[in-house]
């Protein structure tokens, strides 16, 4: 349809040819040079060399500004940035460049910024100045030196360029950067201890912050109350925790002399084999844990029913240490030397003189246990 337009929004460029006037006639942005409606239509030897751009800077959105650096007939020196669009943008625009401290950064416009190469963009600025046939060498050289200064500035160690910074006399500066990097790091510590002397750290809280002497006396005792604050913190979530896991355990051991009567083990043992099976993530696992610990104790409910009055013969061995470890050895011994089951082997072990003595220990020992839950 006549007088429709088209826009390229997303393509791929395989090749980038450096011409003086742009081949599409309606094209919003460039690459390398900004069209300028005036341009249209003029003989390409008409083109100032000064049309073209030096540097580029950092892509952003899907476009890139050229950087421009000029000199006019009066003398005066222009660096801006030309015109590009984003890529989904309908306007073009630019951006400012500023200096500081040396190094050339560009300002947001539109929502972004781009990066910039600053030590380039000064060698560009020092080429440009060197052309001019009117350009007086002491200024070109004092270009060539700004720039130099400029590299040693960037490369810099983080803790060499604080204390830099924190120079305020230009002569004291340029002695600093001078220095080779190992005279820097003596003169940085050599600084460090002299106000260390001046102002030594009378206080260092438990955060890590340093209170030193000139801070007051109102700063330290601010800093050591709080000190004083968060130990106490700490002191008392740690008895919270502890009082917690007290109660769990007594929990614990109340739960095992009910649900694990008969098990193996004392109550503190049933009570840790409990807390453990409960503790698994997986809750099928969980479950199949817990019922596992519950089998065991009801296979083993059997062996402690009243069997009577009758009491078994006394043992010539004292009582000594736990009757439930005694007699599952007792029954290990016997599952090694017969080949039996456990089952079969506990049966067994009972009916011995020793196995009926551990056994009455055992019975004794729970009722102890319930009677005190």
């Amino acid at each position: 349809m006549k007088g429709r337009k088209r826009y390229m929004r997303k393509f791929t460029i395989g090749e980038l040819s450096y011409v003086d006037v742009p081949a599409q006639e309606g094209a919003r942005a460039l690459i390398l040079k900004r069209g300028n409606p005036a341009d249209r239509g003029r003989d390409p030897a008409s083109i100032e060399k000064d049309d073209l751009v030096q540097l580029v800077t950092g892509s952003t959105d899907g476009h890139q500004h050229g950087i421009r650096v000029r000199r006019y007939s009066d003398g005066d020196l222009s660096i801006y940035l030309t015109y590009a669009q984003a890529e989904d943008s309908d306007n073009g625009h630019d951006h400012p460049i500023v200096l500081a401290d040396g190094v050339y950064t560009i300002v947001e416009n539109a929502g972004h910024t781009h990066s910039l190469d600053s030590a380039a963009l000064s060698a560009a600025i020092i080429a440009t100045v060197q052309k001019e046939a009117s350009v007086d060498p002491k200024e070109a050289q004092k270009l060539k030196e700004a720039n130099e200064r400029l590299e040693k500035i960037v490369a810099m160690k983080a803790d060499h360029r604080l204390y830099f910074d924190q120079l305020t006399d230009d002569d004291h500066r340029t002695k600093f950067l001078a220095k080779s990097d190992a005279e820097r790091g003596a003169l940085i510590a050599e600084a460090q201890k002299r106000a260390d002397d001046d102002d030594p750290v009378v206080h260092k809280t438990k955060a890590g912050l340093e209170i030193r002497k000139s801070d007051g006396p109102t700063m330290l005792a601010m800093a050591k109350a709080q000190d004083e604050q968060f130990e106490k913190t700490v002191k008392l979530e740690e008895e919270n925790a502890a009082l917690k896991a007290a109660r769990t355990d007594a929990d614990y051991e109340k739960r095992a002399a009910t649900e694990l009567p008969h098990h193996p083990g004392t109550i503190k043992t049933r009570a840790f084999l409990l807390k453990q099976a409960e503790s698994l993530e997986d809750e099928d696992e969980r479950k199949d844990a817990v019922a596992a610990l519950k089998a065991k104790s009801d296979r083993m409910s059997p062996y402690f029913k009243d069997l009577g009055t009758a009491a078994a013969p006394p043992s010539a061995e004292p009582e000594t240490g736990d009757p439930q470890a005694e007699l599952d050895k007792l029954v290990e011994k016997r599952m090694e030397e017969k080949g039996e089951v456990e089952a079969v082997a506990q049966e067994a072990v009972l009916k011995t003189v020793k196995g009926q003595e551990l056994y009455d220990r055992i019975v004794k020992e729970h009722r102890e246990i319930a009677k005190a839950a």
